[in-house]
């Protein structure tokens, strides 16, 4: 497989109208930001890494689960190229409003048939970065009927940049969106502050999903919290302390506006 210059070189020319979306909403769907056909070629590999790291689970396999592996990318070499895509990277950078994007990390986020669903939420919050431009894909490798389809998402809820509560934005009667059924390969963004879940698995398919979190690239990392944080920043920023800018060799630049990166 030729990965690099499937995964690589093709851009994506980004509707002004859906950045504008971006900023009203916090979220945007992008239909086919992966061809189907791509898909099909790296879905086998990202299945096959997967059920590698997944040997030693105790819970895997034995429904209601919500197994991950984070940081694909450093798994194999395609899937590097996959997940260090300049087009969906550039894609993050327009969104966000900024011209270069580092990666945070990247999951497979396998979500069993009969597995709960995932709480409100948002991503910012466990970061251990700076950045209030952050913002999460969220992609099916497989086609997702309706009721496992696209997350939902708080309209708006992205715009205090602070860590809210499901009810106080319910109570100020901010609307709730989703997407519902998507294709393999539709890709979903939402900002770092949008709160967000996704609903339980009520079918009989494995909902196969991977997430690529991407940041300003000039943002820096931040006095931990609780020892979870410290455990953080040890494994996405090895050797450095708060305070740093966040640019490890595990979050390489994946677009700048001044040309080719890495």
């Amino acid at each position: 497989m030729k990965c690099q210059s499937c995964f690589q070189t093709k851009e994506y020319d980004l509707p002004k109208q859906l950045i504008e979306d971006y900023k009203e909403k916090g979220h945007v769907k992008i239909p086919q930001l992966a061809t189907k056909e791509e898909i099909a070629l790296i879905r086998p590999t990202i299945l096959k890494v997967f059920q590698h790291n997944m040997l030693h689970s105790e819970d895997y396999g034995k429904g209601k689960s919500f197994p991950k592996v984070v940081n694909l990318w450093e798994l194999h070499k395609c899937l590097q190229h996959f997940i260090w895509s300049r087009r969906f990277a550039k894609v993050a950078a327009q969104l966000m409003n900024t011209s270069a994007v580092r990666l945070y990390h990247d999951s497979a986020l396998f979500l069993e048939p009969g597995g709960e669903d995932t709480p409100w939420h948002q991503d910012k919050t466990y970061a251990q970065v700076d950045a209030n431009k952050m913002v999460t894909l969220w992609m099916p490798l497989i086609d997702l009927p309706e009721e496992i389809g696209s997350m939902q998402f708080i309209d708006g809820s992205h715009k205090d940049e602070l860590e809210v509560q499901f009810m106080d934005l319910i109570r100020k009667g901010l609307p709730l969106s989703s997407y519902d059924a998507l294709q393999a390969g539709d890709a979903t963004f939402h900002s770092g502050w949008t709160l967000h879940y996704a609903p339980k698995n009520n079918t009989s398919l494995l909902r196969e999903v991977i997430t690529i979190v991407y940041y300003d690239a000039d943002a820096k990392i931040i006095n931990p919290s609780n020892h979870s944080g410290r455990v953080h920043i040890d494994r996405l920023f090895p050797g450095m302390n708060p305070g740093d800018v966040a640019a490890s060799k595990l979050n390489p630049v994946l677009y700048s506006a001044k040309g080719d990166v890495f």
